[in-house]
């Protein structure tokens, strides 16, 4: 995939900036997560503790 677009204002091209793709990238697998933990506690009645990054 290219990250380049026209732009819609002047027609000219650009790059796509990934910050902001990034940033929805990490909110989706977030939430993604998180909802995935909810229907497995659901279904199986498992519980979840906090991992230790030490």
């Amino acid at each position: 995939m290219s990250n380049r677009a026209r732009r819609p204002h002047n027609g000219e091209w650009g790059n796509l900036s990934a910050d902001w793709l990034m940033t929805h990238i990490v909110v989706a697998e977030t939430l993604y997560l998180l909802y995935s933990m909810e229907e497995v506690s659901a279904r199986l009645g498992w519980a979840w503790e906090p991992r230790c990054l030490s």
